[in-house]
């Protein structure tokens, strides 16, 4: 640099100065690149496990529902069905039925329901929550598709696509119980028998399900997934305001992060940050 008043260039002397400078304190110079490193290395890794966990607990509670969707809507008319499937709110909706149910008794205090989902409810809601799908899902009268935990109540440890399985259901409001033959379509690792208590769905086909003659909203609830699932209530409510007919709307349980592990994540950060430095 030239000195404005005696035109001296003083950048040798200054740059002489400086290689002094960090040699007298280079091991301290190693030791803030250290920390400094250490605290990046940490930060990111306490993040990393972070939402690791918080992706873990999410799909543990989506499992436990047993659907992905945001909403159920039960008592559903074939008008409100096709109102949903245009309306701009909602990404997805597909069609549950509760047909009746099978008697259980002798099966370890379980609850089997017989229902019949449409194609997008049994891809876009209930694949997801499950595992170890083996099979496919119903399509004649007489197939069904259970979960494995009803299998093994059953008595039935190692199932086999195509086995007769023998069962006594009721249907509707009638609780006279009938028996029948049913070949066994499917079946999969059910997760949210755990969180229901052995409460369950056994599947059946389209064929099945029409030729009960049940009505359609008697039976139907339409699980519907929201197009901006950020604030399902806040959708629910922007539903309402649509020209759709009276709906009974319960929102489901998703996922909510835990708060005192992000509090404990973002102390811990901090914590971190300050010890290194």
């Amino acid at each position: 640099m030239d000195d404005i008043l005696f035109g001296n260039n003083n950048q040798a002397t200054i740059n002489r100065l400086a290689k002094r400078s960090y040699r007298a304190n280079k091991q301290r110079n190693v030791f803030v690149t250290i920390a400094l490193f250490l605290t990046a290395f940490m930060i990111t890794s306490v993040f990393s496990l972070g939402c690791s966990y918080f992706e873990t607990y999410q799909m543990q509670q989506i499992r436990a529902m047993g659907t992905t969707a945001d909403v159920a809507i039960t008592s559903l008319s074939e008008e409100q069905y096709e109102e949903l499937s245009r309306s701009s709110l909602v990404s997805v909706v597909g069609v549950s039925q509760r047909l009746g149910s099978i008697d259980t008794s002798g099966m370890d205090d379980a609850l089997l329901s017989i229902t019949w989902i449409d194609e997008t409810e049994w891809q876009e809601h209930r694949v997801p929550t499950i595992s170890d799908i083996h099979g496919d899902y119903p399509q004649a009268k007489n197939e069904i598709m259970l979960p494995t935990w009803a299998l093994r109540a059953m008595g039935i440890d190692d199932p086999q696509i195509g086995m007769i399985i023998s069962l006594s259901y009721q249907l509707g409001t009638d609780y006279q119980y009938s028996s029948d033959e049913f070949v066994l379509s499917g079946y999969y690792t059910d997760y949210s028998a755990s969180r229901a208590g052995n409460r369950g769905a056994a599947y059946v086909s389209e064929l099945f399900a029409t030729q009960t003659g049940l009505p359609f909203d008697s039976v139907s609830t339409a699980m519907i997934s929201f197009s901006d699932d950020s604030n399902a209530l806040r959708s629910c409510e922007k539903l309402r305001l649509q020209k759709v007919s009276p709906l009974k709307l319960y929102l489901l349980l998703r996922a909510i992060p835990p708060p005192l592990f992000f509090h404990w994540l973002l102390l811990s950060s901090l914590s971190l940050s300050a010890a290194i430095c």
